[in-house]
C-alpha cells in the first residue's frame, strides 16, 4: 500500500514538474512571437526605407538615359535580356537586372493582356475529355497517341463535335479575340521610358548582331 501511494505521489510530482516546464515553454513562446514581431516590423521599416532611396538614386542616376520606343520593341529588349542573365561581365548584368525591373513595371498591362481569359481552362479541359472519348483505344483501354496527337477514329463526327464544344464556349473566344487584337494595338503604342545605359566597353565580346540591335537602346 505504501508503495502504491509512493508511486502515485511520484506520478503526481512528474506531473506538475511536466506542467511547470510546459507553463515556461508557453511563456517563452509568446516572448519569442513579441521579438519576431518587433522584427518583422523592423524588417518591413528597412524595406521601405530601401526601396525609397533606390527610387531616388534612379531618379538622380546619371547611367540612366530618355528613350523613345514602341512597347514591341521593349518587349523585344526584355526578351534578349532575359536571355542573357547568365553573362560573366559585372557591369553588364547589373545593367540587365536595373533594365528588367524598370521594363516589367512598364510591360505590366502586355503581361496583364497574355492572361488566359476566364473560362478557357474549362473549355480545355472539355476539348481533352471529347479527343480522349473519340479516339481510337489500345488493347489496355488507353488513348492512342501518335505524334503527340491523339487518333481519331470519325474525324468528321469529332470535327462537329468540336465546331459545337466552341460554340458552347463562344464567349471564351470572342474574349480571346479582343485580347489579341489589345495585345497588338498595346505592342505599336509608343512609350518614354528611361532605361539604364551601359557603355560598349563593358558588353560581352561575344554578342552577336542580333542581340547587338535589340541592345541598342541601352548602349551609351
Amino acid at each position: 500500500m505504501d508503495i502504491i501511494k509512493k508511486k502515485i505521489e511520484e506520478l503526481n510530482t512528474e506531473a506538475t514538474n511536466i506542467v511547470t516546464v510546459r507553463d515556461q515553454l508557453n511563456r517563452q513562446l509568446a516572448e519569442m512571437q513579441i521579438r519576431l514581431s518587433h522584427i518583422v516590423g523592423a524588417v518591413k521599416v528597412l524595406d521601405e526605407v530601401l526601396e525609397d532611396s533606390i527610387n531616388k538614386s534612379e531618379d538622380n542616376d546619371e547611367s540612366q538615359e530618355d528613350r523613345s520606343m514602341k512597347k514591341q520593341e521593349l518587349y523585344g529588349l526584355q526578351q534578349t535580356l532575359q536571355s542573357m542573365k547568365d553573362v560573366k561581365s559585372t557591369k553588364f548584368a547589373y545593367a540587365i537586372i536595373k533594365n528588367l525591373k524598370i521594363i516589367d513595371k512598364e510591360l505590366k498591362a502586355l503581361q496583364d493582356a497574355q492572361k488566359q481569359p476566364d473560362g478557357m481552362i474549362e473549355f480545355e479541359k472539355a476539348r481533352m475529355a471529347l479527343c480522349t472519348n473519340m479516339c481510337k483505344k489500345d488493347e489496355q483501354g488507353s488513348p492512342v497517341i501518335e505524334d503527340n496527337n491523339f487518333v481519331i477514329e470519325d474525324m468528321e463526327a469529332f470535327e462537329k463535335s468540336m465546331e459545337d464544344l466552341k460554340e458552347e464556349h463562344k464567349a471564351v473566344f470572342d474574349a480571346q479575340k479582343e485580347q489579341q487584337e489589345n495585345m497588338m494595338k498595346l505592342l505599336q503604342e509608343e512609350t518614354e521610358i528611361k532605361l539604364h545605359v551601359v557603355k560598349e566597353e563593358f558588353l560581352p565580346d561575344d554578342l552577336s548582331a542580333n542581340q547587338l540591335e535589340a541592345l541598342d537602346a541601352i548602349i551609351a
